[in-house]
């Protein structure tokens, strides 16, 4: 998979506000990364995706969840959203279901707003993507000298990153 053709992959699905709605996310997000052979952990993805679905079916009012998967450059960007649903009661991860193990595992991750509503997102690298290294996009980094000695980074334990996180 090049550069090229990873800028070209994205898939958005819709799907009713109903608990078997996180399993269909799961298959969706399965079959995308093996249709596409996307080398990331297809293991990882779907719990991420999980967690993030369930929060919006267990926390948002809209009549659908949206389901929007991209394959940008070197990472997987998998977003859930609803034209309904608060992901920020608090500024604590934590106490936002799903959202404690997706800063905790991701590459990078966030939650933004638009005119549709709001929305959560997560990435994971390519295993293959040069340069990646553990490094994290976005605005919810992990520094590298935290990746490397395997201690958690403050947003895994539920806290807030310091002004100088990197």
């Amino acid at each position: 998979m090049t550069a090229a053709t990873t800028a070209e992959l994205r898939r958005h699905v819709q799907l009713p506000r109903e608990p078997a709605s996180a399993a269909e996310a799961r298959r969706q997000v399965r079959a995308t990364i093996r249709d596409w052979r996307i080398p990331v952990d297809p293991d990882l993805a779907v719990l991420l995706t999980s967690d993030l679905v369930t929060s919006v079916i267990t926390g948002g009012t809209g009549p659908v969840v949206g389901l929007a998967i991209s394959c940008p450059g070197s990472q997987l960007r998998i977003g859930v959203s609803d034209t309904d649903w608060d992901p920020w009661p608090a500024k604590d991860p934590a106490a936002v279901p799903g959202l404690p193990l997706v800063a905790a595992l991701s590459a990078s991750w966030d939650c933004y707003r638009t005119s549709a509503g709001p929305g959560a997102y997560f990435t994971l690298a390519l295993k293959h993507a040069p340069g990646v290294h553990g490094r994290r996009h976005g605005p919810h980094r992990r520094s590298r000298s935290v990746r490397r000695s395997g201690a958690k980074p403050a947003r895994a334990a539920g806290l807030q990153p310091s002004a100088t996180a990197g």
